[in-house]
């Protein structure tokens, strides 16, 4: 029965490897002046500090991510004034990051270079 057991237990553990969808990435800058550190799992991101909750869209590489459910709405919707969103593309290695706080603050927008950490 301990002959069975062991390549059981391998197996197991191989295949629950092979379901692990998190992804590391290194982030910087574009003009290399400071890293950030970007994780996607289950559709959802952290970059730095900040959740991405919500998968927004994909368009050809490039994911959208956003922090709130209406940051997949920001630009489009004059509505929604405060959003957090990312754009990710990981074939090509950019990340765009832009955002609002409220309807009188101008947009932020960081662009970085990614590639994944070993």
């Amino acid at each position: 029965m301990n002959k069975l057991l062991v390549p059981l237990l391998i197996t197991t553990g191989l295949l629950s490897g092979c379901f692990d969808k998190t992804k590391n990435f290194v982030c910087e800058f574009s003009d290399h002046s400071g890293r950030t550190s970007l994780t996607i799992k289950d559709n959802k991101a952290t970059f730095g500090k900040r959740d991405y909750l919500y998968s927004c869209k994909k368009t050809g590489n490039v994911q959208w991510f956003g922090a709130m459910h209406d940051s997949c709405d920001g630009g489009y919707d004059a509505k929604v004034d405060s959003w957090f969103l990312i754009e990710f593309d990981e074939v090509a290695g950019t990340l765009i990051e832009t955002s609002q706080v409220g309807a009188k603050s101008y947009r932020e927008h960081n662009e970085y270079l990614c590639k994944k950490a070993e």
